[in-house]
């Protein structure tokens, strides 16, 4: 376990962590300097057990807590017990090669779960940012970890004979680091779902989507409205959230605002407010004729 970690005091200046409410920011702190959080920014909790131990109800915790879950700042799987900060090692940065080997054993504390294999892509992108030792460091310790990447599909083979008068292969062409850079941030607010994601497929429909002129800020930006949208119709985790590839298809869903319907108190607000507005017209209408 981490023994201490960093607090940015310019924390107070980020407009995420500023626009949380008192209770949000001071579960958001708890869990950021919590004694069991590791070096990773992830632990295993619960949102109750948590709430506990500070004398809060589950209910106030989990309320709190999905503030800042709803902006990005956390991300928890109550079925694997898992809670974690995706920009803790922006602000905790290791010191030394060593201190990345060290990682693998914080990381064998961690439930497995669809987070934890997010972690560890987020984990590998970061230290591509560092110098060549820390690098190494994480391929000697963690690259193992990495799930195979989905198979595609092989390639026909040539009839056999005579081929002289076949034209040469054409060789596909290489694919560039920053082609995929972009996946990594989309798959951390896009919500989750039912079943396989297949995210191969929604690698190539989004690079085909950015030669047409989009960007992936487009996509993420539009990863966040549908996750929001998802979450107040009931369909995160469910078989309905649609799947990457066809958000980032030629549709384009991605670009559709995903307003999320109104509450059942936030109808019965506007049926109010129409309901004054007819009264003061009709007594105007009233006050008119007499």
């Amino acid at each position: 376990m981490a023994r201490y970690r960093k607090v940015d005091s310019r924390i107070w200046n980020d407009a995420k962590f500023m626009a949380l409410s008192n209770e949000g920011k001071l579960a958001f702190l708890f869990v950021l300097t919590h004694p069991h959080m590791t070096a990773l920014g992830a632990m295993r909790g619960t949102l109750a057990g948590l709430a506990d131990e500070i004398g809060w109800s589950a209910k106030a915790f989990a309320e709190a807590f999905e503030e800042a879950s709803s902006k990005g700042m956390a991300k928890h799987d109550p079925k694997a017990s898992f809670v974690w900060l995706p920009n803790f090692v922006k602000y905790n940065r290791p010191e030394s090669p060593n201190v990345v080997r060290a990682w693998a054993d914080a990381f064998d504390l961690l439930p497995e779960c669809g987070l934890k294999f997010k972690l560890l892509q987020h984990l590998k992108a970061f230290v591509k940012g560092l110098n060549e030792g820390f690098k190494q460091a994480f391929d000697e310790v963690l690259s193992k970890s990495m799930p195979n990447p989905e198979q595609e599909p092989e390639p026909e083979q040539e009839p056999e004979g005579d081929t002289t008068a076949a034209a040469p292969p054409v060789p596909p062409e290489a694919p560039r680091e920053t082609d995929a850079a972009w996946l990594l941030d989309f798959k951390l607010v896009y919500p989750d779902r039912t079943g396989d994601q297949k995210w191969r497929s929604a690698l190539k429909a989004g690079n085909a989507r950015i030669r047409e002129g989009h960007t992936p800020g487009q996509f993420i930006d539009g990863a966040r409205r549908y996750a929001e949208f998802c979450k107040a119709t009931g369909r995160t985790g469910t078989e309905y959230v649609k799947q990457a590839a066809t958000f980032l298809g030629p549709d384009k869903p991605f670009l559709q605002p995903w307003t999320p319907p109104a509450s059942k108190a936030q109808r019965q607000q506007d049926e109010n407010v129409n309901a004054s507005l007819e009264w003061l017209a009709q007594q105007e209408t009233l006050d008119a004729a007499g």
